[in-house]
């Protein structure tokens, strides 16, 4: 749906739809890891084979999401022409640049990929690298759908009309943050339901 608008060349490009299919699967593959490594389902048969094996899964596929994005940031930044460089420079260097580098980067990409390569036996610490990638991800959103919308697609055209509904900047209203909540809210209590209904644990293979 975004990359199918012609108007947002940010959002119009090959490579957009892989980012939300390559990123659900590398933030509800981490979320997992964290849920296994920290609760008492780490300490069920069989799960000393599905962690490492997850662990893995999740490093390959949170590498494979930092080489799409790459090749989208690297072709325009070289170039240095077109709208998308400008939205680009907002994301890199804007206001908000600190989304990118330090929670995209560091907190979501840089220390979970160490603690998975240097520490892959050690369930708190691929506990906490899934946590982080899991927790972080929403940087990853933030910098996929906002800046697209915050630049103008006329220039001058912010000073054309103004209005408060009318601007081209974005905080979350508390009206979304509390969307948000209520969404992780469900989220986990759907999982606290099926974890009492649902015979997790103590399965044997057939």
């Amino acid at each position: 749906l975004f990359a199918g608008l012609m108007a947002r060349p940010y959002w119009h490009t090959a490579l957009y739809p892989i980012f939300f299919l390559t990123g659900a699967l590398v933030s509800g593959g981490a979320l997992l890891l964290a849920i296994i490594c920290f609760t008492g389902s780490a300490k069920d048969e069989g799960m000393a084979e599905v962690i490492p094996l997850l662990a893995r899964t999740t490093l390959g596929l949170l590498l494979f999401d930092l080489l799409l994005e790459w090749a989208e940031i690297s072709i325009p930044a070289w170039y240095r022409v077109g709208e998308g460089y400008e939205i680009l420079k907002v994301v890199l260097f804007g206001e908000f640049w600190y989304v990118f580098w330090v929670f995209h980067l560091l907190l979501g990409s840089a220390i979970p990929i160490w603690l998975l390569v240097r520490r892959p036996r050690s369930r708190a610490a691929v506990g906490t690298a899934g946590a982080l990638i899991a927790a972080t991800f929403m940087a990853v959103r933030l910098n996929l759908v906002i800046p697209g919308q915050v630049t103008p697609q006329l220039e001058g055209i912010q000073n054309a009309y103004v209005d408060s509904r009318l601007l081209f900047s974005y905080v979350p209203s508390m009206f979304e943050w509390s969307v948000i909540a209520f969404v992780v809210a469900l989220g986990a209590s759907l999982f606290l339901i099926g974890r009492r209904v649902l015979p997790l644990a103590g399965l044997e293979p057939r």
